[in-house]
């Protein structure tokens, strides 16, 4: 049996790298979470997220009621940004957008990432559509500079006799590589 996800957060005193920041920070923490809870992370389905101009949403698909119950708890409690990974998460960002990030003013920074923080998860079960005024727009807090050249491309290669792999085995291998060819 699948569990599938589909969670949102609007935002409108953050600006939309600060709220980028804080969709790679959530699924850290709960693959971090996970980590607490003994479950290894790679094999228990999927999460990503998306950023939209006063939208982060959050796509999830669990193998197991567990992982699922435990994904349900951990988005009803305040998620905690741990503040030694936003370093981390930033060059991960970077190397997506192929850009540096400068910020500009630490205290407007943390106040936008406290803001989207507390900011509650809601389920698009039972959500009709909606407008968005995109007309105001919070203060640019990390200054965005494109170094495209800092950054190279390249290719992995993924091989495996998935005869000689149990299911565990077998699974990894193909999140890995369902992970590399969403690139």
């Amino acid at each position: 049996m699948l569990f599938t996800y589909v969670h949102h957060k609007e935002y409108s005193n953050t600006s939309w790298d600060v709220a980028h920041l804080y969709e790679h920070l959530v699924t850290h923490a709960f693959q971090s979470y996970l980590n607490s809870l003994n479950i290894y992370p790679g094999l228990i389905g999927h999460v990503s997220g998306d950023t939209f101009e006063h939208i982060v949403f959050l796509n999830a698909t669990f193998y197991n009621k567990q992982v699922a119950d435990a994904y349900e708890r951990f988005l009803a409690t305040s998620i905690l940004v741990d503040i030694p990974s936003i370093a981390q998460i930033l060059l991960e960002i970077e190397a997506e957008e192929k850009v540096t990030f400068t910020i500009r003013d630490k205290a407007k920074f943390d106040e936008q990432l406290r803001s989207i923080t507390t900011e509650p998860w809601i389920s698009n079960d039972s959500l009709a559509s909606r407008f968005v005024d995109e007309t105001a727009a919070p203060e640019i807090v990390l200054r965005a500079k494109r170094t495209a050249e800092e950054f190279r491309d390249g290719v992995v290669g993924i091989y495996a006799d998935v005869d000689d792999l149990d299911n565990d085995e077998q699974t990894l291998f193909l999140r890995v590589c369902h992970e590399r060819d969403r690139g």
